[in-house]
């Protein structure tokens, strides 16, 4: 009878666990724009949370200069998003020198509109502030 117990429960408990997972994960879809300021050039990062694969990604769609010049993006930001309750935890791609590293990142939704993101590599750590695009 144990058996049985735990093979019907650990279903259940898979399917409760991917729907909540789901349900949070909708707080994060859709368009945010970050402004950074960064050896004196300052600009915009438009991002897109899609779900691809059953699985939460953010890509950089678009960077603006302050200036209004546009280039149109595809890159990979966010990997390995588990979100809930209005935090989370993701991989951060950065890219530098031709080289990309997958650092560790928290995500906090501040409000329905504002989302930080966080992360700290080699003595390196920012704060971003994401707002949603409407």
């Amino acid at each position: 009878m144990k058996i049985l117990k735990k093979v019907v429960l650990i279903p259940l408990f898979a399917i409760f666990t991917v729907t909540t997972q789901a349900q949070n994960s909708k707080d994060l879809n859709g368009k945010w724009e970050a402004y950074y300021e960064q050896d004196n050039e300052k600009g915009y990062v438009t991002y897109e949370f899609k779900t691809e694969d059953k699985k939460l990604k953010a890509y950089s769609t678009l960077l603006k200069d302050v200036n209004g010049y546009k280039v149109k993006d595809n890159t990979l930001t966010l990997n390995e998003i588990k979100f809930s309750k209005g935090k989370g935890k993701c991989k951060y791609l950065i890219k530098y020198k031709e080289k990309v590293y997958n650092v560790p990142a928290k995500l906090i939704l501040i409000d329905e509109n504002t989302l930080e993101v966080s992360y700290s590599y080699y003595g390196y750590s920012d704060t971003e502030t994401w707002k949603r695009e409407y």
